[in-house]
């Protein structure tokens, strides 16, 4: 979270990491990495 006056509560930080996984998992797919890619990657480095 970027910001000065942001607070994460416990309470709802399970809903916060949610949506930063799933936005992040969106972004790979909608730029053409997808986890098939991502595995041969790590196999070949």
């Amino acid at each position: 979270m970027k910001g000065v006056y942001q607070h994460c509560g416990d309470k709802h930080l399970h809903r916060y990491f949610a949506e930063f996984v799933d936005f992040r998992y969106n972004q790979q797919v909608a730029h053409g990495a997808d986890d098939t890619m991502r595995v041969e990657r790590a196999l070949k480095g």
